[in-house]
């Protein structure tokens, strides 16, 4: 079943030429968005038009309190659900609590606090003495948040590498042929605006035995 424009549809079950079940379904759109926000931090919750209350799905990684604020917890996902005075849900915010990396700091491809993986990603061994990380699963992708105005991927440059697609604060930035570069540089983005920034590689079409690799970035001031 597929849900797809604003309004209401009925759905019968039958056994034969006897009705046993109908459902009933209201389908509404509603504004979705999507957060990043460091742990342990604290902040006001957002100010809606419709919206009395909001709920978090998971407090162990956000709560909400009864003054409009929130704490962020462990690192994790919440979705906040914004409720009118019906309790009726007219938002929703899809937050993610993660380790924010500073200007000039480095994160190594092991520190899973930092960068959140999705897909099948395997470990293997880096010259700098850590865990590097690669996929060879098509939409598999590696996202980190920082805050700055660019950063470095550096992975190993060789023939066995497919391509990626970058994102950069959710819109699609580039497409990377990770098997062009001729050093450890994989990709560089620089003279962003400065402030808070979200990058996801997922790996793109791949050849037999291709895969992508990570094994730090670099954060530019």
């Amino acid at each position: 079943m597929e849900l797809h424009n604003p309004g209401e549809a009925s759905v019968t079950f039958r056994s034969g030429d006897q009705e046993v079940l109908t459902v009933t379904f209201n389908t509404r759109h509603f504004n979705q968005e999507e957060h990043f926000i460091e742990a342990d931090s604290n902040g006001q919750l957002p100010q809606s038009e419709g919206v009395e209350q909001w709920v978090s799905s998971n407090e162990r990684h956000i709560t909400v309190h009864e003054d409009e604020t929130y704490t962020s917890n462990q690192l994790g996902t919440a979705t906040l659900f914004g409720l009118n005075e019906m309790s009726d849900i007219v938002e929703i915010h899809h937050t993610h609590v993660v380790d924010i990396a500073e200007p000039g700091s480095t994160i190594l491809a092991d520190q899973e606090e930092v960068i959140n993986y999705i897909g099948g990603w395997s470990t293997g061994e880096s010259s700098g003495g850590h865990l590097s990380r690669h996929a060879r699963e098509v939409n598999a992708s590696a996202e980190f948040t920082f805050t700055g105005t660019g950063f470095r991927w550096f992975g190993i440059p060789d023939e066995a590498h497919g391509s990626a697609n970058l994102y950069l604060n959710g819109e699609l930035f580039d497409t990377i042929e990770q098997g062009d570069a001729t050093d450890d540089l994989i990709y560089e983005i620089s003279n962003l605006e400065e402030g808070q920034h979200t990058v996801t590689i997922e790996v793109g079409q791949l050849d037999e035995n291709e895969r992508i690799h990570i094994d730090q970035v670099d954060i530019l001031d």
